[in-house]
C-alpha cells in the first residue's frame, strides 16, 4: 500500500489539483454513458462467424496465450467476434479521427531535466543472461501442447441456437464444503 501511495504522489507531485479530481470538470458535459448502450445493428446484417475447429483454437491459444479450457471460453470467444463484425458496418465516413479522449484539455508535461547515467555493470545486473554487451531476451512464445477439449460442433451451433452460453462445464470438478 505505501508503494502505490508513493509512486502515486510522484506521479501528482507538481499537479496536486489533478490527483484530487475524480470528476469531470464542474459545468463539463458527461459525455459517457452509465449505462451500456444497445446496438441498433440487426444480427441478420452480419456475415456468418466461422466455425472454430481445433486448428483454429489452438492456433488463437498460440497467438494470444490465452488458453481456452472450457466451452464457455469458447462461447465467449464467439461473442467477441460477433460484436467486432458490428463494428465493421458502423459508418464512420466524413468523421474526423479522435486522437484524445480529452482534445479541449492541456496536458501537464514535466521539464526534461538531465539526469547521470548509469553504468553499463549496473544495468546488466537487471538481465538473467548477457552475451558480450547485449541483453538476451528470453525465449518467445512457446507453443502450447494441444488436445481436444471440447465439443466443437456443440460450440458452432450456440449462435444459430440462440444460447450463447455453454450448456455445462465439461470438466466440472465438486467441492466439498464440509
Amino acid at each position: 500500500m505505501l508503494r502505490l501511495f508513493i509512486r502515486r504522489s510522484y506521479c501528482t507531485k507538481k499537479f496536486p489539483e489533478v490527483a484530487k479530481r475524480k470528476i469531470a470538470f464542474e459545468g463539463d458535459q458527461v459525455l459517457i454513458r452509465d449505462i451500456p448502450y444497445i446496438s441498433e445493428i440487426p444480427d441478420e446484417k452480419l456475415s456468418e462467424i466461422p466455425n472454430f475447429d481445433a486448428k483454429l483454437i489452438a492456433h488463437l491459444e498460440r497467438l494470444s496465450l490465452v488458453r481456452f479450457d472450457s466451452e464457455q471460453a469458447v462461447a465467449n470467444l464467439r461473442k467477441s467476434v460477433k460484436m467486432a463484425q458490428k463494428l465493421e458496418l458502423v459508418d464512420t465516413e466524413n468523421i474526423e479521427p479522435m486522437y484524445t479522449v480529452w482534445e479541449n484539455q492541456e496536458c501537464p508535461v514535466f521539464e526534461d531535466v538531465e539526469e547521470k547515467s548509469l553504468e553499463i555493470e549496473e544495468v546488466f545486473k537487471n538481465c538473467t543472461e548477457r552475451f558480450d554487451d547485449y541483453f538476451v531476451t528470453p525465449p518467445g512464445n512457446i507453443a502450447l501442447e494441444s488436445k481436444d477439449r471440447f465439443d466443437l460442433n456443440v460450440i458452432n451451433e450456440w449462435d444459430k441456437i440462440g444460447n450463447p452460453t455453454a450448456p455445462q462445464l465439461k470438466n466440472q470438478k465438486l467441492v466439498n464444503s464440509s
